[in-house]
């Protein structure tokens, strides 16, 4: 069992991605998918360490909802000094394993501006892919 932690630095956090139109051209995500709604928090997942293979499959066992038809195509990273650096709480909650809850501001045009600045923090993943920010699953 993984077990709670402190975050550091460099540790990286996933972003599971349901359907292409939450990406940019690029591959990184459209800062309205970063955003959360008034009252909730960003889901993430700790991806420290981990592998592509891993990845997708976490995500398939802790992250999907088929009922929902909720299924990821693929992921985008972070570095978790970029939410250190926006002043963002990321807390290690855990529920399910490896999640990440972020914390934003209740002010609607803060959670606008948070969401646009950290939709430019992606990880490149693959610098020879069209969608460089986007790793698929499959």
């Amino acid at each position: 069992m993984f077990i709670k932690r402190l975050l550091k630095d460099d540790d990286l956090l996933s972003k599971y991605i349901f359907r292409s139109k939450e990406l940019r051209a690029d591959g990184s995500v459209r800062p309205g998918n970063l955003k959360p709604r008034e009252g909730e928090k960003l889901s993430l997942s700790e991806v420290t360490n981990l592998e592509h293979i891993e990845i997708c499959s976490h995500g398939k066992k802790n992250v999907d909802n088929p009922k929902k038809r909720r299924v990821h195509i693929g992921y985008c990273k972070f570095i978790h000094k970029s939410f250190v650096k926006l002043e963002l709480k990321t807390v290690y909650d855990n529920k399910p394993p490896r999640h990440v809850s972020v914390e934003f501001p209740k002010d609607p045009e803060q959670r606008r501006e948070l969401a646009k600045a950290l939709a430019r923090e992606c990880i490149k993943i693959s610098s020879g892919s069209e969608k460089k920010y986007f790793s698929p699953c499959d």
